[in-house]
């Protein structure tokens, strides 16, 4: 950004299937805090927008995690609404509002400054440089918008992203589709290694879907356990955990007597 190089990679985006990937990396993080995430669009808000969806993310999971980082309880929630600049020009607003500590005039006025916090007891209790807030202010203004916060001391912060609203026709309909037939084959037995809570359950949804019976450890040395005390179809074996790594245990797995 300093330099001058980085550059915007648009292209047609499906605005609330990016908010719900925000959604989806921000809940664990916001469960974590017993807090309750809110993520809302509009209906007027179109389907699909011309954005940098890698930027427009990196902005708002800043944000997001912003508001996370600084409430203890309550909720974090950002609406996406379209809006008129001064100029009339359409834009897309995203609004990230939270119901933690809060900020005086004197701070919002350094906020988005580097290595910035209100005070040296925030600063060790929630950490932090100031430097995400910069960057992602710069990133706003170099897709032709901006961030604006708002804040009340003890009650909350509201920040606003707006970038230019660039609509895209909605694409013509897809051809009928032709029908597959059912799916062959037996259940599989799978042994799932992964220390992860939400890769474990995304993983659950998926072989669940695809009609398979998993078993799931949370790392390598519980995958060898499971393979010394049963069969399985099939091993899909993440590569960094605890105790065991993925490559170890794939080594031990491949070593028992059973080929």
């Amino acid at each position: 950004l300093e330099s001058g190089r980085l550059t915007l990679l648009p292209s047609t985006v499906d605005l609330r299937v990016l908010l719900r990937e925000v959604e989806a990396l921000m809940r664990p993080q916001a469960a974590a805090k017993n807090l309750a995430l809110h993520i809302d669009a509009e209906p007027g808000v179109p389907e699909r927008v011309m954005l940098d969806a890698t930027r427009v993310k990196q902005v708002l999971f800043n944000l997001v995690s912003n508001g996370i980082k600084f409430s203890e309880h309550g909720a974090v929630a950002l609406d996406v609404r379209p809006v008129a600049s001064e100029s009339g020009a359409p834009m897309l607003e995203f609004v990230v509002t939270d119901s933690g500590i809060g900020m005086d005039e004197d701070t919002l006025g350094r906020l988005f400054n580097r290595f910035m916090q209100a005070d040296s007891s925030r600063s060790r209790r929630h950490g932090g440089s100031g430097l995400g807030l910069e960057i992602s202010r710069n990133l706003a203004r170099l897709m032709g918008g901006d961030i604006t916060a708002a804040s009340t001391p003890g009650s909350g912060s509201a920040f606003t992203f707006r970038m230019p609203l660039l609509r895209v026709a909605d694409p013509a309909p897809p051809p009928e589709r032709t029908v597959l037939p059912a799916r062959s084959g037996r259940p599989l037995q799978v042994l799932v290694a992964e220390d992860h809570p939400v890769n474990r359950q995304y993983l659950a949804a998926l072989l669940d879907n695809l009609g398979h019976q998993a078993h799931f450890t949370t790392n390598g040395r519980e995958a060898l356990d499971a393979a010394r005390s049963r069969a399985f179809d099939l091993a899909l074996m993440d590569v960094h955990m605890p105790e065991m790594d993925g490559v170890e245990a794939t080594r031990a797995i491949r070593a028992l007597p059973d080929a």
